[in-house]
This record gives structure tokens, C-alpha cells and sequence, in this order.
């Protein structure tokens, strides 16, 4: 029986039983950062047109995006960790 994760896989007339190479996790942030650093790499080859004007627009979004989940990520530390409707934002004294 194989077990998550295993192939089954014919070598020289024989079954062998392979593992299956599994990638290293990345974070949404890792992932946003390199799909910026390609966009930018394009750019640079590209010259003055729509498509460097759409890939640019395209690095704001990414941006944006990176902005925002740095900003969700801070939630539970504003609200004291809790989720769900009983939260309350808590907010500096003035």
C-alpha cells in the first residue's frame, strides 16, 4: 500500500516505490515579492510603451496587496488577539 506523498514507478523491468519531491512552502509575502522582482526584470528589457505601463500598474497592485496583509497580519495585536464578532478594536489613548 503506498503512503501519501509516494510514487509508484517502473525501473529495469521492476516496481520501485519513489518519494515525491514536495516544494518549501512560501509565504504570500515571499510569493508577492518575487512576482515583483520578475515584473521589474521585464521592465528593465522593455522599452517606453503599454506593456511596461500595464507591468507597472501590475508592481502598485502587488504592492498594495503587500500593504494590506501586513496590515491584516496586525489585527489580532490591535484586538488582542481575538477573533470573531466579540472583537473590539482597541485603539491609543489620546
Amino acid at each position: 500500500m503506498l503512503r501519501s506523498g509516494e510514487l509508484l514507478a517502473v525501473h529495469r523491468d521492476e516496481l520501485c516505490v519513489m518519494q515525491r519531491r514536495r516544494s518549501v512552502p512560501h509565504t504570500f509575502e515571499e510569493n508577492i515579492a518575487a512576482e515583483k522582482a520578475k515584473l521589474e526584470a521585464l521592465i528593465a528589457k522593455l522599452k517606453r510603451g503599454p506593456q511596461e505601463i500595464n507591468y507597472s500598474k501590475k508592481i502598485r497592485q502587488l504592492e498594495t496587496a503587500s500593504h494590506m496583509s501586513e496590515w491584516l497580519a496586525c489585527i489580532p495585536d490591535l484586538v488582542g488577539g481575538k477573533r470573531g464578532a466579540d472583537v473590539q478594536p482597541k485603539f491609543p489613548k489620546q
